[in-house]
């Protein structure tokens, strides 16, 4: 290791250090500080997971947790990070992961429960004299799921009922994540 000197005094060279919480490189890259921060997402994630999924809050309530104590990790010093097209697949990767885990959980969730039955209706389609409103349609978490699902050639209803085998479901999302180049 060698050092430089600023001032008169003696300053290490490393390869890297932290600053603000943030990792910076002496490459410039924020690779390895996005795959640190993916790693603490999902660990934030499944600590959250272990409490709330089993307690008698609503679902609504439930998802707002996630989002709100798990983006705020994921996008901690976004704002300096030198993005490029890889950077923001790995990071797009990680969401899809994660809605395709997610559309799995509520998916196989017990049919008296609201969200499962929405889920259902919504795949199933809108009765036959239903009028969309006129303006350009809303990008909704389900149009989100049937682009996540195109590249692995499933349409919704297909997806809905493979969730049920978690095995098989495990292995399509682990299919998917190695599709996009992995997440980790």
């Amino acid at each position: 290791m060698s050092s430089v000197h600023i001032f008169g005094n003696p300053v290490d060279v490393v390869e890297s250090y932290a600053y603000l919480g943030s990792e910076i490189h002496s490459t410039g890259s924020s690779f390895p500080e996005v795959r640190r921060l993916i790693g603490l997402t999902k660990s934030c994630f499944n600590l959250l997971n272990r409490g709330i999924w089993h307690s008698s809050i609503s679902l609504c309530t439930k998802v707002q947790l996630c989002h709100t104590y798990s983006q705020p990790v994921l996008l901690y010093g976004s704002e300096t990070w030198a993005l490029t097209q890889a950077l923001q697949d790995k990071v797009d990767a990680f969401d899809q992961v994660r809605r395709l885990q997610f559309f799995g959980h509520a998916a196989r969730m017990y049919v008296s429960i609201d969200i499962t039955r929405a889920l259902k209706v919504s795949i199933r389609g809108l009765i036959k004299d239903w009028r969309r409103p006129p303006g350009r349609p809303n990008h909704t978490w389900l149009r989100t799921l049937e682009a996540d699902f195109q590249p692995l050639n499933l349409g919704l209803n297909s997806a809905r009922k493979y969730t049920q085998d978690r095995e098989h479901w495990k292995h399509l999302v682990e299919t998917a994540k190695h599709h996009l180049g992995g997440c980790t």
